[in-house]
């Protein structure tokens, strides 16, 4: 989610000048390296951010690592250090690499690939997605697979500069659009050979069973109560942009009224950990005020990754929720997604899986219909649930495609 903003600040400009220009000096010593050094068939990958908790970005990363058997090198391009042992500590095939050093591109005959995600748009401005870009014309060049995967489009980068940086990628670069309003704006200026409609790679994404034993007596005792699960996930940007305090009270109000009238209880989680009063702060934020007036309500203070949240999900009968990645991971589940959306993103995942957007869908600034559209959810819920599960293993299947040209 951003402000559309086609332009970035002077301090950012300066930073991606002095960053481009190092990169090219190191670009240099590298090819004059490539004279004594054997080629490799590594893979360098670049992920939508640093992994520093966003839960979203790790499960699209683990998804990618585990197509791979532990003999392919490959390296993690990110902006900054940040060694994950609790997701790639037994992967020993697995290596980090910052922006500021240029790839050994005769190491990496195995591809260059870009998970997107939301981050190729103009909306997070132009220097970041158009860095990365610059790395993937590079690639071309030494005549290296090259891809964007799984990753959405909004009109916003037409006749922007970032419109210039995917042209210049053609005919060489494989772009995956993860549904159809972003495939469908794609098709509007690249050329329809190089461009294809999957989903998500996180729909892949493995896990273990969940063995929190609190979480799972909780369960047990509502199940038997022959009660519906909702799992929440709150957006600490969406509430930092609509005031704290006002998408707390949305919440509470709802989800108070809902649980009054329907037979539903609700587990609090979150999906992304970075920073003050993040996702897990705000989700325990509103669990405190409705604890406050008895609900039926749980919540888990101390997940550290997206590939644990998913353990979570499985258990639950739908999300409610303003990070997309959550819902994924719910419907990878065959749980369906109430969203509160931002950039209408959640459109064309609800589309995908024959889940009404009229019923299932408000934006984080329209909170007044969150009761009334929540409701109908509900009330629709079975019909979700079937078409949920009848439409998942083709979702699957387009999410397999992201991996088409690389095996």
């Amino acid at each position: 989610m951003g402000k559309n903003k086609n332009t970035d600040s002077f301090r950012t400009k300066k930073h991606y000048f002095f960053l481009k220009l190092r990169w090219n000096i190191h670009h240099v010593f590298n090819q004059i390296l490539s004279f004594f050094e054997k080629e490799e068939d590594g893979i360098l990958l670049i992920p939508p951010t640093h992994l520093d908790g966003s839960f979203g970005d790790e499960l699209m990363t683990v998804t990618f690592i585990n197509q791979f058997d532990e003999n392919k090198k490959i390296t993690i391009y990110e902006s900054k250090f940040l060694e994950r042992v609790d997701l790639f500590g037994t992967m020993h095939n697995v290596s980090y690499l910052k922006y500021k050093y240029a790839p050994k591109f005769h190491k990496l005959k195995g591809g260059v690939y870009i998970l997107g995600a939301d981050n190729m748009t103009p909306s997070y401005g132009i220097s970041f997605p158009s860095f990365k870009c610059r790395v993937l014309k590079f690639a071309n060049k030494y005549d290296i697979p090259t891809g964007i995967l799984g990753f959405s489009l909004n009109k916003g980068i037409i006749n922007s500069e970032l419109e210039k940086d995917f042209l210049e990628l053609i005919p060489n670069t494989h772009f995956k659009l993860r549904e159809p309003d972003s495939f469908e704006v794609a098709k509007t200026f690249l050329p329809i050979e190089n461009i294809q409609q999957v989903s998500d790679l996180a729909f892949l994404c493995p896990y273990n069973k969940n063995s929190d034993e609190d979480f799972l007596s909780w369960v047990s005792v509502k199940k038997a109560e022959s009660k519906i699960i909702a799992a929440i996930c709150p957006n600490s940007i969406q509430a930092h942009k609509v005031g704290i305090e006002e998408y707390v009270n949305q919440f509470t109000t709802t989800l108070e009224e809902i649980q009054n009238k329907k037979n539903v209880v609700f587990v609090f989680l979150y999906h992304d950990i970075r920073g003050k009063m993040n996702d897990r702060d705000l989700a325990e934020k509103i669990y405190l005020k409705l604890k406050e007036k008895n609900l039926d309500i749980y919540f888990k203070d101390n997940i550290t990754n997206g590939v644990v949240l998913k353990s979570y999900l499985e258990l639950v009968d739908f999300t409610i929720t303003g990070r997309m990645h959550f819902g994924i991971s719910g419907y990878s589940l065959a749980k369906p997604m109430f969203g509160i959306s931002y950039e209408g993103k959640f459109s064309g995942l609800q589309k995908l899986f024959g889940v009404s957007a009229e019923n299932s869908l408000i934006s984080y600034t329209k909170m007044e219909d969150f009761y009334l559209t929540l409701e109908r959810f509900i009330n629709n819920l079975s019909e979700f649930s079937i078409n949920t599960k009848e439409n998942l293993p083709k979702v699957i299947a387009l999410s397999q495609k992201n991996f088409e040209e690389i095996k």
